[in-house]
Parts: structure tokens; C-alpha cells; sequence
């Protein structure tokens, strides 16, 4: 999220002008710098890196300036960081000697050294940019982070102050601001500041899940779950709020209502059905489990989980069916799904089929289970009558 948001502060680079018609045909012809460029500004990042890499560095009519900010963007979109650092000190070289250094690479270069983790190095770029502390509220974000990284969490904390008295009016400041209240066990104080922001216009929703991790982080459960409940109607599509709600129940004891909320999610994306079967499954609703089982995409965790299940329920037959279906995933070489296999056999009084089984189990913190099976089953042989 930090990342994006950088990149979009910084997209307005004047190096990303549109290129200007020229009335040579081979320039005309083939720009791929200028193509890049708007690629980039498309949000096509493989293609204007597929465009740039066409482009000729030797070539005496490229503007160098350009092509290595583009190339430090495409890598810093990437998190290719030391690469990033190379491009952008490239460009930083190429346009000190023409003269032409806007304030803008300097901060494009400070975030690439930060992301490699050369935190004074990206505060000396920082300092090269301030000609745009006024007008661009990422030089204090940038600046925060470098002196935290660097561990002067004093320095950090001050420089998003001052970010915030000079952009009042920018939420990712002030949601930066918890996070650091935050990771100091300052959990309180984070709660306070994201109230107050939380009663602002526009807020969004990844505000609510930042403000309901504080109170989470407070053992503040009952509140975190009123603000997520809140957010859930307010943005009713927003995976990020549903997937916080549903933690924050499950941290809460309550599995039921979690699996309610991932049910909600598998609406949205299928892949939360595993986990809501799951937390049917800890809440004991074994038919809400297998229903949502029946939704995973995953072939080979959802037969896993659906053996479980069945075996939970002491529904040993319908598990038993799986066998082919197990077999067809290679899952029955897993030590665990052998015991399942193994117990399913022995509770259907197959005991001569549990062993087969049990054969099978190379894990050794199984294999004590199975040893376990295994004298019950000669009991059981000694005298069934126990075993009725």
C-alpha cells in the first residue's frame, strides 16, 4: 500500500511528459521510450518494460535522462530495489551533467535506496528534493520511514508530524502515524489518533482495518468488531474489511461468526471457502463446513479437508469413499492422511484394512498414533466385545 501510494506521488515526474511529434521518420517511427512512458502511465508495467528493452541506450538521440528514471520506475514497481537504485543514480548522473535535475528524481531515487535499505542514503536524496516539501507530501513520508529504518524512531516520528501539520489534509499520513503508534505498543494513543481521523470526510476502508488492528493489538476485541461491522456495511464488497472481521471474531472466540463473514468473502473471492469451512468446522457446524467445502477450487486441499470433516462427524463410510479420489491427488502418501484413512478403517471394524494403512505412515510424529491404533485394534481382536 505505502509502495502505490509513492509511485502515484511520484508519477507526476516531469520525465514522463508525453514525447512531442517530431518531423524526423525515424524518430516517429519507433519511440520506445516515449511508448514506455506511456505505458507506465496506463499502469501497463510489463509492457512499457517489454517497450524500454527495445529501446537503444547507445544510441545518440535517446534522451538518457528519461530512459533510466523509466527503467528505476519499472524496477521500483517491481521491487527490484538495488536495480531501481542503479537506474535512478544513473539518471540523477545524466541530468546533473545537462543540468536539467529536477527536485522530483531526487525523491524517486531516495525511495529506491529506501527500499534497498539505505536509509541515509535515501534522507541525502530526501534532502536534494526540498525544494518539494511544501507541495508534495511524500518527502516526509520518505524522510519518516528513512530515520525509522535507520532506528532514530524519535527522528521518524517527528518528520510524519511535521508531514502531517503540513498536509492536514492527507489520510495516509495520519494512517502512517498509527502504524508507528502501533509498532511502538503505543496502542492507546494509535486508537485516539485513528478515532479522530475516522470522523473526517472520505475516509476509506483500509482505515477502518488499520484503526481495528490497533484495538485488536489493545485486546480491544468487542470495539474492533463494532468498527469492522460498521466498515461491513459502509463497504460491503471490500475483501481487506471482511477478511480483518472475520479474524477479529475468530480471535474472539467466536469461529461461527467467522465462518458467516468468509462465507460473505467466497462471494467475493472463492478462495475463502477453505477457511470458512474451517471455522464451521472449529464452531461445530459440520454441514455449514462440508457446504462450504463443496465450494473450494483447490482439488487437492479440498478432498484433504472434506476426509477430516467426515471423520469429525463420524461419517466413516462417506470417507472411505474418498480413497480413489485421494489416491488420483497423491495424497495418500501423506502420513496424516493415512491415519485418517487408518482410523476410518478401524471404526468400521475393518482392521485388517486399517493396517494396510497404518503400513504406510513414515512421519514420525504419527507413527506414535499409529502404534497407539495398533494396540487398541488388538484389543479389539483379543476381546471385541470391548470394541462394541
Amino acid at each position: 500500500m505505502r509502495a502505490a501510494f509513492l509511485l502515484l506521488c511520484l508519477a507526476a515526474s516531469p520525465v514522463l511528459a508525453a514525447p512531442k511529434a517530431s518531423s524526423s521518420a525515424e524518430e516517429v517511427e519507433v519511440d520506445h521510450v516515449g511508448l514506455a512512458a506511456l505505458l507506465i502511465r496506463d499502469g501497463h508495467w510489463d509492457r512499457a518494460a517489454a517497450a524500454l528493452a527495445e529501446a537503444d541506450p547507445a544510441s545518440e538521440s535517446i534522451d538518457l535522462t528519461r530512459y533510466h528514471t523509466l527503467s528505476g520506475m519499472i524496477a521500483l514497481h517491481d521491487q527490484r530495489f538495488d536495480a531501481a537504485v542503479t537506474s535512478f543514480e544513473a539518471a540523477v548522473a545524466k541530468a546533473t551533467e545537462l543540468g536539467t535535475a529536477e527536485p522530483m528524481l531526487f525523491l524517486q531515487l531516495a525511495q529506491a535506496r529506501l527500499g534497498a535499505e539505505d536509509f541515509d542514503g535515501a534522507l541525502a536524496a530526501v534532502d536534494l528534493a526540498g525544494a518539494l516539501e511544501d507541495t508534495v507530501p511524500a518527502v516526509w513520508l520518505l524522510r519518516s520511514r528513512a530515520h525509522w529504518g535507520a532506528g532514530r524512531k524519535d527522528e521518524g516520528y517527528a518528520a510524519l508530524l511535521e508531514g502531517i501539520r503540513r498536509f492536514p489534509e492527507r489520510g495516509d499520513l495520519v494512517q502512517h502515524q498509527v502504524l508507528l503508534l502501533v509498532e511502538l505498543d503505543l496502542f492507546r494513543e494509535a486508537v485516539e489518533v485513528g478515532r479522530t481521523y475516522l470522523a473526517g470526510d472520505d475516509v476509506g476502508a483500509d482505515a477502518y482495518v488499520l484503526l481495528a488492528e490497533a484495538l485488536r493489538q489493545a485486546g480491544e476485541h468487542r470495539e474492533a468488531i463494532e468498527l469492522l461491522e460498521a466498515a461491513r456495511l459502509r463497504f460491503p464488497a471490500n475483501q481487506d474489511v471482511l477478511v480483518q472481521l472475520a479474524g477479529t471474531w475468530l480471535a474472539h472466540g467466536v469461529p461461527s461468526a467467522a465462518g458467516v463473514v468468509l462465507q460473505e468473502a467466497t462471494e467475493l473471492d472463492a478462495r475463502f471457502a477453505l477457511e470458512a469451512a474451517e471455522c464451521f468446522r472449529q464452531s461445530g457446524e459440520i454441514d455449514r463446513a462440508l457446504y462450504m467445502n463443496g465450494l473450494v477450487v483447490d482439488a487437492e486441499a479440498k478432498v484433504r479437508q472434506r476426509l477430516g470433516l467426515l471423520i469429525e462427524d463420524e461419517r466413516f463410510e462417506q470417507a472411505l469413499a474418498l480413497e480413489a479420489r485421494l489416491a488420483r491427488h497423491g495424497l495418500t502418501d501423506d502420513s496424516g492422511v493415512a491415519y485418517a484413512l487408518a482410523y476410518a478403517r478401524f471404526m468400521t471394524g475393518d482392521y485388517s484394512g486399517a493396517e494396510k494403512w497404518l503400513t504406510r505412515i513414515t512421519d514420525t510424529k504419527i507413527f506414535e498414533a499409529a502404534t497407539q491404533l495398533r494396540t487398541v485394534m488388538a484389543s479389539c481382536e483379543e476381546e471385541p466385545w470391548t470394541c462394541r
